[in-house]
């Protein structure tokens, strides 16, 4: 397993934009219950602001 610490990221190429997320801004998100870290649950529908999964 390589350790992220030690990976030199300047050499890893930036990603091209092909466009083929561009219907995500604005979309909503569906109601879906998730565990947090603490052993609750959230849902994903009642979450403000951008959410990234």
């Amino acid at each position: 397993m390589t350790n992220l610490l030690s990976v030199d990221w300047s050499k890893i190429p930036a990603p091209i934009d092909d466009r083929s997320a561009s219907h995500l801004p604005g979309a909503t998100v569906p109601s879906i219950s998730l565990a947090s870290t603490d052993g609750q649950s959230f849902n994903l529908a009642e979450l403000d602001g951008t959410t990234i999964v």
